[in-house]
């Protein structure tokens, strides 16, 4: 799903905390001393992730949680920081999580939204959809001009679960599914309506039904909605490269996870590769340390007949792979990247 800790930033910026919330904080400040000094240390958490300093983050999170374990946005801040960075973690993220729902299940949306990701990345699907929906029905009746854009992110998360379980419906074949199918169908066709309807600078939307289209088998309908999103953030037209550069300041880049998602429909659906690699390029020059997008480069370059690029990226992706202790028993990446890197090297 599309949440990741800059949407928790600008959450907290536009004061989606309720105010009662932070009048009882303020009140226990008054009356607490030890108090204040957790909030100064959850305010130091947050500066430490702005920053990336990623090992402190984490250390003043857990701090603040190992001290008011009842603290719903202590919870929220430390198991939003483990579903993002710490994947190895999922099990505490969900406990953290869970904590926190269980102790405000009717405010504070991401948390939900968070626990939904981790759940669906376990495998626990069910509980995933459900924690999802109860973030869209908190986002649904919150009276916050700021709300829309999130609203809009969570709509298309949901939207993207369902699809999973569409996806895995067909794949059983069974004769009882396809009711089901159909409902579901109906269902994230209006979520994405909805979800569209609310911004015309957003590209989630048009790229989750990109997605949509290629369930349904639409796929020349889907490259067209692809590229009607690709406008709305990706610019390769400059011939300047200043102004190129200047361009894209001034758009906010979707996630990392989202323009991935792109490049891979781009090679799934779209004859030409370098609009692709142009992408998948750039998300290494922000994190070079991804197997999987080394992955998809390699792909990308042997499609478009750059045989040479393509096993150099196969081999750095599998050497970032090894270095991070993977290895080609126990990672299909891992594998499919040593496989590339033997057939492009030979």
């Amino acid at each position: 799903m599309g949440y990741h800790h800059q949407h928790r930033h600008a959450q907290q910026q536009h004061g989606s905390n309720s105010k009662g919330q932070t009048q009882r904080r303020k009140n226990k400040n008054e009356q607490h001393g030890t108090r204040k000094s957790c909030e100064e240390l959850f305010m130091q958490a947050e500066i430490a992730l702005m920053s990336e300093d990623l090992a402190q983050a984490e250390a003043l999170y857990k701090e603040c949680v190992l001290r008011e374990p009842e603290n719903v946005e202590f919870l929220d801040g430390y198991g939003s920081f483990l579903a993002e960075f710490a994947n190895d973690r999922k099990d505490e993220a969900i406990k953290v999580l869970q904590k926190a729902c269980d102790l405000a299940p009717m405010t504070g949306f991401e948390k939900f939204m968070y626990l939904g990701q981790v759940l669906d990345a376990c495998g626990r699907t069910e509980e995933a959809e459900a924690a999802m929906r109860q973030g869209v029905r908190i986002l649904r009746n919150m009276d916050d001009e700021n709300s829309e854009e999130y609203l809009t992110s969570a709509l298309c998360s949901l939207a993207e679960l369902l699809m999973g379980l569409i996806h895995d419906a067909l794949d059983e074949a069974e004769d009882d599914s396809e009711e089901e199918v159909s409902r579901l169908y109906i269902e994230v066709e209006s979520l994405l309506h909805e979800a569209g309807s609310g911004t015309s600078k957003n590209p989630e939307p048009l790229q989750a039904l990109c997605s949509l289209r290629v369930l349904q088998g639409r796929e020349e309908e889907a490259l067209g909605l692809l590229k009607e999103s690709l406008q709305l953030w990706w610019d390769d037209d400059d011939d300047e490269e200043e102004e190129e550069d200047e361009k894209k300041g001034e758009r906010m880049l979707p996630s990392y996870e989202f323009r991935f998602e792109t490049a891979k429909l781009l090679l799934e659906l779209d004859d030409s590769t370098a609009t692709a690699a142009d992408i998948l390029e750039g998300l290494l020059e922000e994190n070079d340390a991804v197997p999987d997008v080394w992955l998809l480069l390699a792909v990308a370059y042997k499609a478009g007949g750059e045989l040479e690029s393509a096993a150099e990226a196969a081999t750095q992706g599998a050497k970032i792979a090894r270095l991070q202790g993977y290895s080609e028993q126990d990672n299909e990446v891992v594998y499919a990247l040593e496989e590339l890197e033997k057939e492009l090297t030979s």
